[in-house]
């Protein structure tokens, strides 16, 4: 795990060494490495607290919003827009967290008597660029931190084949007889090199399953390669929750979990607070899921679906369009189920990958004919669901949960009936309830949990759509699963959602259009859908020359958030149809 009081000790280098990113300084190699891993963690997850001074906007709430899991209700991003806070997270990401590695490879990269510590700082960098990539694109890479002033950029497919070798070959590369850093200078596992060689055959095995449909077929090719050579070796992966790889926290203020300083330190602005979201609380509720009361508490109001509400991205409507009983009419953020105490109090880890995660690609490995493991993808997918009875600190049994309709493994029952919202396998009556009373779970709901806008259900397809183009329902029920492992990841569920495409969320309605968020306007109708990747950074358009160069690498060549990065699959929803027998005239049709 990673120690968060490695920020104090950081902070002089910080200031030395991150004053320009192609700038280096000498000093303890040893204590360049510190920080990094923690300032990591920071950028991925800040909750507006450690970077405030930089600007950074919260990227819990940017990537919860975009995910599906959180919602935030201020600022331009819910609306899909921006206000130039990537500025903040691209120079946080070279600068402090990027810049250490370089400086350690350059200073140590050719002596014997430190070669641990270089693989090991070769193999954080390798974990940070699969972040960075995910969120642009094409960045710059093999020349990143070297003092050019004009950084060229790499394209997807050579970032991703380099992070797959430098993933492997410095995993190999570690000896538990060589050098190690001094105590407390490693922040994550303190120089245990078995933990190391694990957490890169973790990673490698994550970023593998990201691209086992890559556009190239060479990335494809050297993915499924990758892929296999990781679900081969299982000693080498995380196999039971006592192995989650996560950053720490503890009760002295100084190393507080910074969502849960920040709440602390505004108690008069709940209504900012982050909150579930609609879109995972449908899901939660809909399936009678024990991690509920984990994932989120109890509203201050009682609500038609029971005692929580989770908030859409925006509560947005299509033009012209009233809503009757529409529960976000006028509602505060304080409204809704802020997020549970698992995630929010002072000592609540950070998750980087865990063993749900690592239950789940298999399942979906096995389950694509990506790997033939020695189980049914149905029993890896059971095995997924398990996994989660001991990940959290109170125990869930999760059993119930596995032979609920819509999550158990699908086999030719029958579908749930959209034209009349039943089911056929039904709840039996509550005590006290008329006899032909029907309900579709444990809570009494009569009809499937839908939106607010009555678009988008908590119900996994168990039948083709009418035009064949809705995704099988075992593979959805894999990936549903998946996402769930992502809570409080926010990238990563994001990155998860945008390789898949099976998970049809409401779409944005009236988005801001200052990044090309609209895909379309019909009559009345303006809406945007998930986004594809972050927009570069102003500063470095304004500065430099070769982001020109970057964004040709793009699928639509434009600097927009709805350009579809390599490893993703298009969006959902980029096609509707206005049909007047549906909610409000508007019907959204998955595409492929």
């Amino acid at each position: 795990m990673i120690s968060v009081v490695a920020v104090t000790a950081f902070s002089c280098i910080d200031d030395e060494i991150n004053k320009n990113p192609n700038r280096t300084t000498y000093v303890d190699p040893e204590s360049l490495f510190t920080g990094s891993p923690v300032s990591t963690m920071m950028t991925l997850n800040s909750a507006g607290t450690d970077f405030s001074s930089d600007g950074l906007q919260p990227s819990v709430w940017i990537f919860g919003n975009y995910s599906g899991q959180i919602s935030m209700a201020s600022g331009p991003y819910p609306q899909y827009g921006s206000d130039g806070k990537e500025d903040a997270l691209w120079r946080n990401f070279y600068l402090k967290c990027v810049n250490p590695l370089v400086a350690i490879e350059k200073m140590k990269g050719d002596d014997p008597l430190f070669s641990n510590r270089v693989a090991i700082a070769k193999i954080w960098k390798a974990y940070v660029f699969s972040q960075m990539v995910a969120l642009w694109g094409p960045i710059p890479y093999f020349d990143a931190c070297q003092g050019i002033i004009y950084t060229p950029f790499n394209s997807e497919s050579d970032i991703y084949k380099d992070i797959l070798e430098q993933l492997k070959i410095n995993a190999d590369a570690l000896n538990e007889n060589g050098d190690k850093f001094s105590d407390k200078k490693d922040p994550l596992f303190n120089s245990d090199i078995k933990k190391w060689q694990k957490f890169a055959h973790n990673i490698r095995l994550r970023v593998a399953m990201r691209l086992t449909d890559y556009d190239e077929a060479e990335v494809r090719n050297l993915a499924r390669t990758a892929l296999q050579e990781e679900l081969n070796a299982p000693e080498n992966l995380i196999n039971s929750n006592a192995e989650n790889i996560f950053m720490n926290f503890a009760e002295e203020r100084a190393s507080r979990n910074p969502f849960a300083t920040y709440t602390q330190n505004n108690t008069n602005a709940e209504g900012s607070y982050p909150v579930i979201h609609e879109q995972l609380l449908m899901r939660l509720i809909g399936y009678d899921d024990p991690r509920l009361t984990v994932f989120c508490k109890k509203a201050t109001y009682k609500f038609k679906n029971g005692d929580y509400l989770g908030r859409p991205s925006t509560t947005r409507t299509p033009s012209g369009i009233q809503i009757v009983d529409n529960p976000h009419s006028n509602a505060s953020q304080d409204y809704y189920s802020f997020i549970g105490n698992e995630f929010a109090s002072t000592t609540s880890p950070w998750m980087i990958i865990s063993y749900p995660e690592i239950a789940c690609i298999r399942a979906e490995a096995v389950y694509l004919n990506l790997w033939t493991g020695a189980k049914t993808a149905e029993q890896y997918y059971y095995d997924a669901i398990d996994a989660f009875s001991d990940r959290y600190s109170t125990a869930l049994d999760m059993t119930a949960y596995k032979n609920h309709w819509g999550i158990k493994w699908y086999t030719g029952d029958a579908p749930y009936d959209f034209d009349n919202d039943t089911i056929a396998q039904l709840y039996a009556a509550k005590p006290g309830d008329p006899p032909d009373k029907i309900t579709i779970n444990s809570t009494g709901m009569v009809n499937i949990y839908r939106d607010y806008l009555k678009i988008s259900h908590c119900v996994l397809s168990d039948r083709p759509g009418e035009n064949g183009s809705y995704p099988d329902a075992n593979y959805q029920r894999i990936v549903m699963q998946h996402w769930m492992a992502l809570f409080f990841q926010g990238i990563d569920a994001w990155t998860l959602l945008r390789r898949t495409q099976v998970l049809q969320f409401t779409p944005v309605w009236n988005p801001d259009k200052d990044k090309g968020t609209v895909y379309t306007n019909r009559g009345n109708f303006s809406w945007g859908y998930l986004p594809q990747r972050l927009p570069y950074p102003g500063s470095e358009l304004s500065s430099n020359n070769e982001v020109a160069a970057a964004i040709n690498m793009l699928d639509d060549r434009a600097n927009s958030i709805q350009a579809k990065l390599k490893f993703a699959k298009p969006v959902l929803g980029s096609e509707v149809e206005i049909l007047p027998e549906y909610p409000f005239g508007v019907s959204f049709i998955l595409t492929y």
